[in-house]
């Protein structure tokens, strides 16, 4: 007698789908915990020094931890990773109660989601990691453990390197899942998904948020196709639309002239830029500008080239143009942008009275291959000149930029990596008076061993900063500054306190 057919039960609402969900990710972060509590503890009885700590990836296979068995770090064959023990089978289960309940009429947000956007398992997985905070913050404090932050004033948010550690069971897939959160992915390109900080110097610092509309979705009662449509910025299921292009974000500096760490010329050419804005000056704006003429016709507008390696301060000083004219700053990353948004961008920008326009990633505009015609960024640039606005076009070379466009540009302002000199100011600067410094401390010290920018120094301030938070430790010192920079990959010399000779009698 042939057995009768097998039931499948199914998901009643969207709330019974996301515990199920909920309960995956919490076995996921049970096993990740213990394991992270059990290595610490291994390395807490090994570890002398803040470098040990951090070192204890290259040590830990090699030095017996726990009753003779050798501990190894995050590379672990496959079946080690809690997220994909059993992950198979679990998804092979999940799909098969997804379909049964769309057989009954039950729609499921995040699978409607993936369907419509074609998600993989690993996006699916990043936007439960990136929800789940949302339902419980008790998730937020189980993330912050595992990315070393136990302070609760820390975000609940997820980091890229957290989602990409627990989702990830080898190099090639962690390689595919980073593709994943490129501007042109799907959840990015759409604006479902943020990063924040924005002005995180990695990636896999920043931490994951889903838009406010997409998480209003996921969490619905009823969540209908319709609701989805409207998140997705859709009109029509069949139509395959680009979502509104991001607006640029409008802020009030607080930089000064003072606060530039730059060589003289360069200093002097950036404050030039600002008297082209002393006669002709008309924009509204929610301050008081110093200098200002009701009429704008002039064309006394400025177009400058800011060139430089990341964190040699141009935007920075875009910030201390802004300030000195008491005027909004207005910035665009056009990193940020998929190419198919370019010329509403653009259009958007002509409609704009915006007086200081700082563009990131200008090359992908000016390029001798850009996807914009040259028509639209000839007659955008004219535009803003006869505005008299100060246009900032930020770019890491100088010769990326087409010869056509390199001929309107009437300033090039060359940034580059301070010298030993500025290096020390720098170091100096990055450290907050709240802070208290261990004596001793030579800032020479650093800036002679690493030529770094003054984005580097600034993030590798608050690294160490944040060490000495972690730890409560009393004062700065050389040991935290170590661990900080042994993160980039960057050894640190101590230099040996110096002996007084004892006096002779």
């Amino acid at each position: 007698m042939s057995p009768g057919p097998v039931s499948v039960s199914f998901f009643t609402d969207n709330w019974a789908y996301l515990k199920t969900e909920l309960s995956w990710l919490d076995r996921v972060l049970m096993v990740s915990v213990s394991r992270q509590r059990k290595e610490n503890q291994g390395v807490d009885r090994i570890a002398q020094t803040a470098a040990d700590r951090v070192s204890s990836h290259w040590w830990r296979g090699m030095i017996s931890l726990d009753g003779g068995k050798g501990a190894y770090d995050e590379h672990r064959p496959p079946s080690q990773n809690p997220a994909q023990n059993g992950s198979g089978r679990y998804q092979q289960q999940l799909e098969v109660r997804i379909r049964a309940s769309q057989q009954q009429g039950v729609v499921l947000a995040l699978p409607l989601l993936c369907d419509r956007l074609g998600l993989d398992v690993f996006e699916k997985n990043l936007v439960l990691m990136a929800l789940a905070p949302e339902v419980n913050r008790r998730y937020g404090q189980l993330y912050r453990f595992l990315q070393g932050a136990p302070d609760a004033n820390t975000s609940d948010l997820p980091t890229v390197d957290l989602v990409l550690r627990l989702l990830s069971r080898n190099d090639a897939e962690w390689r595919a899942a980073r593709s994943c959160l490129r501007p042109q992915a799907p959840l990015v390109k759409r604006g479902l998904l943020r990063f924040l900080p924005e002005t995180a110097e990695t990636l896999l610092s920043q931490r994951l948020q889903l838009a406010p509309r997409l998480v209003d979705f996921l969490l619905a009662e009823v969540p209908l196709n319709t609701d989805l449509d409207a998140v997705l910025g859709k009109s029509d299921e069949s139509s395959e639309s680009i979502s509104p292009p991001p607006c640029w974000v409008s802020s009030i500096p607080s930089t000064v002239w003072d606060d530039l760490v730059l060589p003289a010329s360069l200093l002097q050419d950036l404050q030039g830029l600002c008297k082209k804005l002393e006669i002709p000056l008309a924009f509204p704006s929610p301050l008081e500008p110093r200098f200002a003429v009701p009429d704008a016709t002039l064309g006394r507008g400025a177009i400058a080239l800011l060139t430089g390696p990341p964190g040699t301060g141009k935007r920075t000083a875009a910030g201390a143009i802004a300030h000195s004219l008491n005027l909004p700053l207005a910035e665009l990353d056009l990193a940020t942008l998929a190419p198919e948004q370019y010329a509403d961008v653009l259009q958007a920008l002509a409609q704009e009275n915006l007086p200081v326009l700082l563009i990131r990633g200008a090359e992908l505009w000016l390029r001798r291959s850009s996807p914009l015609s040259s028509e639209a960024l000839q007659g955008w640039l004219t535009q803003r000149r006869q505005r008299s606005g100060i246009t900032l076009l930020s770019v890491t070379y100088a010769e990326a930029v087409a010869l056509r466009w390199q001929r309107q540009i009437d300033t090039v302002c060359q940034f580059s990596k301070p010298p030993m000199g500025d290096r020390q100011v720098l170091w100096q600067r990055a450290f907050p008076k709240t802070v208290p410094l261990a004596e001793g401390l030579d800032w020479s010290v650093l800036a002679q061993q690493f030529a770094l920018t003054g984005g580097e120094i600034r993030a590798i301030a608050q690294t160490a900063i944040h060490h000495l938070a972690i730890r409560g430790g009393a004062q700065l010192t050389y040991e935290h500054l170590a661990v900080a920079l042994l993160e980039r990959g960057l050894t640190l010399v101590v230099p040996k306190p110096k002996r007084s000779r004892p006096k002779r009698s």
